[in-house]
């Protein structure tokens, strides 16, 4: 049993490693660059509080959402839907 554990864990890494090979970012850093850019979207075409935004693009918990969307914009989710920085990026 403990050997097809281990063996997922090759296959995912190979499969990750191809997929970075092949667009030049790996996986994990795409679906959250994905996930962020959904979130732009509702948070400028959408009054949905932060909460269901950060649950509908897939992060259990708002603190963990609003530190990845700084971490990868610069601003909070709160910054981008008050000013409309990045309106653009939902059109």
């Amino acid at each position: 049993m403990a050997g097809h554990a281990g063996q997922g864990y090759l296959a995912s890494r190979s499969v990750n490693k191809a997929f970075a090979d092949r667009y030049g970012i790996n996986a994990h850093d795409y679906r959250t660059m994905v996930r962020l850019s959904k979130a732009v979207e509702l948070l400028v075409k959408t009054t949905m509080p932060l909460k269901m935004i950060a649950y509908e693009v897939g992060y259990d918990y708002a603190s963990n959402f609003c530190l990845a969307f700084k971490k990868h914009y610069g601003y909070t989710p709160k910054e981008i839907r008050r000013s409309g920085l990045l309106q653009h990026a939902s059109e």
